[in-house]
């Protein structure tokens, strides 16, 4: 099965400000990420971390102002059958 993965965040912050993203498809064994894109806007400070059990990416980033964050994905699942 392939699924299309859109989130489209739109926030302004009025002083700096620490945002977590965690909106990105994690790579695992189960699914297969085809295509991945993520738009982040300029911020004051920008950094990608390990998530919990290495199981994706986390993004912190430091922010004034608007933030536009658009992210897009492909990715196949394959069906686990017990």
């Amino acid at each position: 099965m392939k699924l299309a993965i859109e989130a489209n965040l739109d926030y302004y912050f009025y002083q700096p400000t620490d945002v977590l993203l965690q909106i990105e498809v994690a790579a695992i064994p189960e699914q297969i990420i085809e295509s991945a894109n993520i738009d982040v806007p300029n911020c004051l400070h920008f950094a990608r971390i390990a998530a919990q059990d290495g199981i994706g990416e986390r993004i912190w980033m430091r922010i004034e102002g608007p933030m536009k964050v658009a992210y897009r994905a492909t990715v196949s699942v394959n069906r686990i059958v017990n």
